[in-house]
């Protein structure tokens, strides 16, 4: 048994604003917790060398220790030496741009004491003064893209609540017991800075061990600060395949089905999550109802275009513009970004018609890629290989759809 109960891991690089903040509030909302805080300074130039260990001695006294390294090692060597300098039974890596909220660290461990097959938890993640969802839970759409489940919900949606088995959970604030962590082979060091979790959550369902998001603990989260975040995309992606092959598989469809949702893909093969209702549930809405109802369940498809169809009726130009720009952080379709370049022009923004342009440009060109018929004939096989009767509705509905398209 550890020392504590729990070491809180925090990579930093430089950003000391954001470190002091997110140790200002780990104090705060964690007053009377039996944790250890280290913060492993990847060579930081900036008031981090001379002040962190100053304010952690104040916050948090013999509990806390400044790691200083001289260069940077980057995120996974980082937390490897800070989970090896640790004395607890569990290790919490945090990112520093996370804002602590009250009553966070007892459901993360209260997860492990009521399920022993768990090998890790992550809170839920939200965005600052927004309360919507950051992450819940990674997915992996039909093609196997990485994705965040449900990303920008409100938190307060029924399914932020609901509870899953995952494949991977973010790196970004995760808990893992420190026994777990050594027999997973802690962080695999040859990434930088992107796809270290990813590795380790194959590890450790590797072990039998399940994976899941905590609702019940909450934490804000400002996402990726740190400059450079994603410099190194291709070096990681190919690390992953050739160390992850086949660790993972398709699933966003199978937790939209799960929670009464249905997956569409795009003419490109782009996964949306739509929530479908009937018209005589929603007939005689009004465009307050309409509103409500799109912000409460932002899935719902039919409601933007409701929504859309009045405002452009109206010529209400500004309130279209919002009810798109929403609909776009969701779906992604040709149709969305045909409704944005004709507010655009209504509104005589050159800047975003041009994107516009651009972006639909783009979408047909990988629409008529011959790419699509062979990614869809791999995917129909995949569905048919699995017995996956979900993903293969999914594909006969897109070949419906497509049927013009030689697949």
């Amino acid at each position: 048994m550890g020392q504590y109960r729990v070491a809180i891991i925090i990579p930093v690089f430089n950003q000391w604003a954001l470190t002091a903040d997110c140790l200002r509030s780990l104090r705060e909302h964690t007053p009377d917790e039996d944790v250890q805080v280290i913060v492993v300074d990847n060579g930081s130039t900036d008031e981090t060398a001379g002040s962190c260990g100053v304010l952690g001695q104040e916050l948090f006294g013999e509990r806390f220790k400044h790691l200083r390294l001289d260069e940077n090692i980057n995120f996974g060597p980082g937390c490897n030496l800070g989970a090896g300098r640790a004395n607890a039974d569990y290790l919490f890596f945090l990112n520093n741009d996370t804002l602590l909220t009250p009553g966070w660290l007892p459901p993360l461990l209260r997860a492990f004491e009521v399920r022993p097959e768990l090998g890790a938890v992550g809170p839920l993640l939200l965005y600052p003064d927004q309360d919507r969802v950051q992450h819940l839970g990674v997915t992996f759409t039909p093609t196997n893209h990485v994705t965040h489940l449900y990303h920008n919900f409100p938190s307060t949606h029924p399914v932020v609540q609901r509870e899953r088995n995952l494949q991977a959970i973010t790196g970004a604030a995760l808990m893992i017991p420190a026994g777990v962590f050594g027999q997973a082979g802690r962080f695999w060091e040859e990434y930088r800075n992107g796809y270290e979790d990813l590795d380790l959550c194959w590890k450790i369902r590797s072990l039998g061990l399940t994976l899941r998001c905590e609702p019940a603990s909450r934490i804000y989260h400002l996402t990726s600060q740190t400059p450079g975040r994603f410099n190194a995309e291709s070096h990681n992606s190919q690390v992953l395949a050739r160390r992850c092959q086949g660790a993972f598989y398709p699933d966003m469809h199978l937790f939209a089905h799960a929670d009464g949702y249905e997956l569409r893909l795009t003419s490109t093969l782009t996964a949306n999550i739509v929530c479908v209702r009937s018209e005589g549930e929603t007939k005689g809405f009004g465009m307050e109802r309409l509103w409500a109802e799109v912000l409460a369940e932002p899935l719902w498809e039919a409601g933007y275009e409701r929504l859309l169809d009045f405002f452009f009726k109206q010529g209400m130009w500004d309130a279209a513009l919002d009810v798109l720009q929403l609909q776009q952080s969701y779906f992604s379709t040709e149709k969305v970004v045909t409704g944005l370049a004709r507010v655009a022009s209504r509104l005589g923004d050159a800047e975003l018609l041009t994107n516009c342009r651009n972006t639909f440009e783009k979408l047909r060109e990988e629409a008529a890629s011959k790419d699509i018929p062979r990614k869809f004939m791999a995917l129909q096989h995949w569905a048919v290989k699995t017995r996956d009767e979900v993903l293969q509705d999914v594909c006969r509905r897109w070949s419906a759809h497509h049927q013009g398209r030689s697949v």
